[in-house]
């Protein structure tokens, strides 16, 4: 995930997530209310400092049942499909205003 460029949001709130913030392209340029809820995360953009080797602490409980990874596929697929969502409405709010518009009706 540290190698994620294309990105324009995310948000891990409220997911468990503990240690440091990995440092990449682009997980420090989310706002911190986008790890809302995760006590035990650290780093920028975060306000509270990780203290000691937060490399050797794992990121998160592995149940080994996979549930850690359905969860952030759907997560992402989510935020997905919400900023696919966002475009279709602004594209179709935009053709019917020039519709409008081409038709003399304002």
């Amino acid at each position: 995930m540290t190698a994620l460029t294309s990105l324009s949001h995310m948000n891990l709130s409220y997911n468990n997530l503990s240690g440091k913030i990995p440092t990449g392209n682009q997980l420090q340029t989310f706002d911190a209310s986008d790890y809302i809820g995760n006590i035990g995360l650290c780093g920028y953009p975060l306000t509270n400092n990780c203290t000691g080797n937060s490399s050797s602490r794992p990121t998160h409980v592995d149940h080994g049942d996979g549930s850690e990874d359905i969860s952030l596929y759907l997560g992402l697929a989510v935020g997905f499909i919400e900023g696919l969502q966002d475009r279709i409405y602004l594209a179709v709010v935009l053709r019917w205003a020039n519709l409008k518009r081409k038709l003399g009706k304002t």
